[in-house]
């Protein structure tokens, strides 16, 4: 089976993504969203990825006039620390509408933080472990996802230091619940 892979609202094979075909690739494609906010002067350094589940089915259980909870998310930082929070809406018993209730695992609280990412790869190539490394195969098809960006390439747009990017982004997730900001501790 071969691997699926969408970006920019086309799939792999470069067809649009609300295509009707019967190709797996197309309706892998119309199920991935990503955003990924990367620049220099964004508010925080964080590296995380987010599952945000679909919307619940309707089931009957909830009272008249109650509004319909959240998708269910789930998210997995990386960078600068690793850990894990899963966020999920429910009614407390004080509460009429359900509210946002967060179970979070931060690693290093949990027995310490494995080594870093280029610790591990360092370690592999020592040892000879090439799991770590991309193949030829997967290398070339990243160059053919990146190659359309590099021969033409989109607009560039100036955004505030600070920020979470332009607002022109924001356009690219709008179909999937917006940009949710990243999971981030109090200090």
């Amino acid at each position: 089976m071969e691997r699926i892979l969408a970006i920019g609202g086309r799939s792999r094979h470069g067809r649009e993504t609300s295509c009707r075909c019967d190709g797996a690739c197309c309706r892998q494609a119309r199920r991935t969203a990503a955003r990924s906010a990367s620049g220099k002067r964004l508010p925080v350094l964080q590296t995380e990825f987010r599952v945000v589940f679909k919307e619940l089915p309707r089931l009957g259980l909830r009272p008249r006039g109650t509004p319909r909870p959240a998708p269910n998310e789930l998210t997995i930082r990386l960078d600068p620390s690793t850990g894990m929070r899963m966020k999920f809406e429910a009614m407390r018993a004080e509460s009429n509408d359900p509210e946002p209730v967060y179970f979070n695992m931060l690693f290093a609280e949990q027995g310490g933080e494995g080594p870093t990412p280029y610790e591990v790869l360092l370690r592999a190539a020592l040892v000879g472990n090439s799991t770590r490394f991309t193949r030829q195969d997967g290398v070339e098809d990243e160059w053919e996802i990146m190659q359309p960006l590099l021969d033409s390439p989109p607009p560039v747009h100036p955004y505030t230091p600070g920020s979470w990017g332009p607002k022109e982004a924001d356009s690219l997730v709008a179909d999937y619940g917006g940009w949710r900001e990243p999971w981030v501790e109090a200090s």
